[in-house]
């Protein structure tokens, strides 16, 4: 067992995880920002390597399912390979388990049935192994459905059958409906409608009740299929419609093209070859777009024999040649018996006999090899198998509902004889009763005995009370003595209570005058609607310690210029808003009246300023050290050229961080020197750059990566901010935004905010 010590960030992750979870079906997008926070707080936590490994993969897994919901099946596996190299490394061998079957699941949507077959079996020897019987039942479907799908239906209904079993075994219904599906669909291959309906509408009935809308559709489409077999033309489009309405609702694209490739095959079958090419070409292209070779070679075999419908011979072939190819990439067996006689009826049309008996030739021995006599009769024999069990196993039912009868009988009887017991001890109970009053009655006698005893005790008694009573006296003498004490006590109450609310006035007259200078400070700062007209896309994280803030922002235009800072004044609360308001104050007036848009121009006349205002080169003349002079500021300068992208910052002691478009970090040094008197008064420098479109800029005062928190009460650091911003720096700002303040209510956790925290990105 892991140490208690890191039962908390266990608990934490596995609420990320949770959470992305839930999100995945409807907003995959934010599901991944949550995972990637995830990832970014696991790494913070020291874990032993056994413990990181777990919940690194069961991070990976869950992206891995956000990138399948985003049909993105290259992305979904490479992290649910990421999973199984971390599970397998420590032998979590469960969690391994369903990496496995995920693998496979995408591996079969990608119509590579035979490596998706092997990563199912697999799963499924795992989970038989741990006696997860619920688990193995589904490793076992996908089984049988990569089985249909190779053209071995022998196989595939053994599976089926197998499946069913372990579903009704531990009362899975959802997996019996799905089974019914796969029973259905074969039934469908071996020309069984009636048998295939009956399983279709029992899947049916289950998934509409249990608002599972995609099985709903599949089992909607597995209709349409067999009422197009019974040439049911106007039933198979109503189900097909309405299985598109469900797709498209839930964002299945794939199935979406499929269903049209099914509507195609019904219109072709109706002599509407014009009709039925529509639907194959929207296949087709649904098919390319995903890039789902399996799909693809569907379209191609659908797309040829509609243009061998309507005497495009030539065309045709080239469709059938594309589609033999990716049938044989693939090695999809299903349906090539239709493909080879298709070809064989274009050649014959075209005149090329030769050819039409050398395709017939290979659609008699493909059709021997999947549906061969012997092969059909023993998926029969084992159809009738399973029937049989299944009506054996109601008639155990039935038994058992028999001897339960029986059983309620025999407890019945017992009820009786326990009346009859009830009623004799009814019986000597009354007579018992009868006896105790004779009992009481003696007894009664004996008390009449005692109670000459109990009068001379009650005279000693008497005696003790008199003694008790000058006793009592003495108590109320000390009584007044107490009361006189505690009425001294609460006039000193009283007198605190006073002090009390003259206090409290006075920090009410203290907190207005704050709050009030917190409008003011609120009218200098600019607003947001001045920033939203100079900047395209920003966000502003400002979060004074106190009522007040000693952090201050500015953002101004002149001519082709944009003019922005964050600067950090000496103090935080009400001392450091008067500086805030003073610089605020001189940069409007150097920037806007004297119009300077140099940064290292427009610092070193903010120094003078404030030297000059504060009256701090008389601290000089009068010997006084420097060190006592702490009024100023730290300051990031920056002036953005819009029309050229020219860049200038100059900076006194807060620095300004770029991050590229292409994901290049930039970190451009301050002068250090405050503005403010100081050992050192050289001119500041200016520093120029070209930026291009997409480059973000981030300007900041220190109070973020020194606030304390995490486990260890420590700071959060500027290497800890500057990787969380080249992490995300691709999020829009906003979401930028929310990130950093979540981090930083998770890092301080009950510690109190220790400086005011500004930052403009």
């Amino acid at each position: 067992m892991f140490s208690q010590n890191y039962r908390a960030d266990s608990i934490k992750l596995e609420n990320i995880d949770s959470v992305a979870n839930e999100l995945i079906p409807t907003n995959p997008d934010s599901a991944l920002n949550i995972l990637w926070q995830g990832l970014v707080y696991l790494k913070r936590v020291n874990y032993p390597d056994s413990l990181e490994s777990l919940h690194e993969g069961n991070l990976y897994f869950t992206f891995g399912r956000a990138f399948m919901y985003k049909e993105d099946n290259n992305l979904s596996l490479e992290y649910y390979y990421k999973a199984l190299s971390k599970y397998l490394l420590y032998r979590y061998y469960t969690n391994a388990a369903s990496c496995y079957h995920q693998i496979g699941y995408m591996y079969m949507d990608n119509g590579l049935y035979e490596v998706a077959l092997e990563n199912f079996k697999t799963a499924y020897s795992i989970n038989t192994l741990k006696g997860l019987d619920d688990v193995a039942s589904r490793n076992i479907l996908n089984m049988g459905n990569c089985y249909v799908n190779l053209g071995k239906y022998q196989e595939a209904l053994s599976v089926y059958i197998e499946t069913l079993k372990l579903k009704e075994k531990i009362g899975d219904k959802t997996g019996v409906a799905n089974c019914q599906l796969n029973l259905g669909s074969i039934n469908k291959i071996l020309g069984n409608n009636a048998e295939a309906n009956k399983y279709f509408f029992l899947a049916l009935d289950f998934f509409k009740k249990e608002g599972n809308k995609l099985a709903e559709a599949q089992a909607y489409n597995n209709i349409g299929l067999v009422y197009i077999t019974e040439q049911n033309h106007e039933k198979a489009e109503e189900y097909f419609n309405k299985a598109i309405v469900l797709y498209n609702e839930l964002n299945q694209t794939k199935r979406v093209g499929r269903t049209y490739c099914n509507l195609g095959t019904n219109a072709q079958k109706q002599g509407n070859h014009l009709k039925a090419k529509e639907y194959f070409l929207k296949y087709k292209e649904i098919a390319e777009k995903s890039k789902n070779l399996d799909d693809l070679a569907a379209a191609f075999h659908n797309l040829a024999v509609t243009e061998k419908y309507i005497g495009q011979y030539n065309n045709a072939l080239k469709y059938f040649s594309q589609a033999i190819t990716l049938m044989d990439t693939l090695h999809i067996n299903h349906q090539r018996d239709q493909l080879y006689i298709a070809i064989s009826e274009t050649y014959e049309e075209m005149g090329n006999y030769k050819k039409s008996v050398e395709w017939y030739k290979k659609f008699i021995a493909i059709k021997d090899s999947l549906f061969g006599e012997e092969k059909v009769k023993q998926m029969e024999e084992m159809e009738k198998k399973y029937q049989g069990e299944r009506k054996q196993k109601e008639i155990e039912i039935q038994q058992e509902q028999l001897k339960r009868k029986q059983v309620e009988i025999d407890i019945q009887n017992q009820i009786s004889e326990r009346q009859v017991i009830q009623r004799n001890a009814f019986i000597i109970g009354f007579i018992l009763s009868i006896l105790i009053v004779l009992l009481v009655y003696r007894s009664y006698i004996q008390k009449k005995k005692t109670n000459v005893i109990l009068f001379q005790q009650k005279e000693e008694i008497q005696s003790q009370r008199d003694r008790l009573s000058e006793l009592n006296g003495e108590l109320v003498q000390r009584n007044e003595e107490i009361v006189a004490q505690r009425d001294e006590i609460e006039s000193q109450r009283d007198l605190l209570f006073a002090q009390k609310s003259k206090i409290e006035k006075i920090h009410h007259e203290l907190t207005d005058s704050i709050r009030y200078a917190q409008r003011i400070q609120s009218a200098i700062l600019p607003s947001e609607i001045q920033l939203k007209e100079n900047l395209a896309e920003f966000f502003l994280l400002f979060q004074p310690r106190d009522i007040v803030s000693g952090d201050f922002y500015w953002v101004t235009k002149r001519k082709k210029w944009l003019i922005f800072c964050v600067a950090d004044c000496t103090g935080h609360g009400v001392p450091g808003a008067f500086m805030s308001m003073l610089g605020i104050t001189f940069l409007n007036e150097i920037i806007k009246d004297e119009e300077i848009t140099s940064t290292s121009t427009a610092i070193n006349v903010l120094r003078d300023k404030v030297v000059t205002s504060l009256k701090q080169q008389s601290y000089l003349n009068l010997d006084a050290t420097l060190s006592n002079v702490k009024d100023g500021m730290d300051i990031s300068l920056c002036a953005l050229n819009v029309e050229t992208k020219e860049f200038q910052f100059t900076g006194a002691n807060n620095p300004c961080w770029i991050i590229k478009n292409n994901g290049e970090f930039v970190e451009l040094e301050p002068d250090k020197m405050p503005v403010a008197i100081h050992t050192v008064m050289t001119p500041y420098n200016e520093k120029q750059m070209q930026l291009e479109l997409g480059d973000r800029i981030y300007l900041m005062s220190d109070g973020y990566q020194d606030q304390f928190g995490g486990i260890h009460g420590k700071k959060f650091m500027r290497k800890n901010l500057r990787e969380m911003l080249i992490s995300n720096h691709r999020l829009p700002m906003q979401e930028q935004k929310l990130l950093i303040q979540h981090t930083m209510k998770d890092w301080m956790g009950a510690n109190t905010q220790t400086d005011d925290i500004t930052i403009l990105g």
